[in-house]
């Protein structure tokens, strides 16, 4: 887990909005990192040992 702000804190056009990130493909990271920041609440699936 990063630190950063709680999902009490976030707000934005797409605040209540959960997303699955399966981390690893393409541009995946990318995108899940403009969700957050538009208020997204993400969880971030890796593979074991990465």
């Amino acid at each position: 887990m990063s630190a950063g702000l709680s999902a009490a804190a976030k707000t934005g056009p797409l605040t209540g909005l959960k997303v699955i990130e399966m981390a690893g493909l393409g541009p995946v990271p990318l995108a899940g990192l403009m969700l957050s920041e538009m208020g997204a609440q993400l969880l971030r699936i890796e593979r074991a040992g990465t």
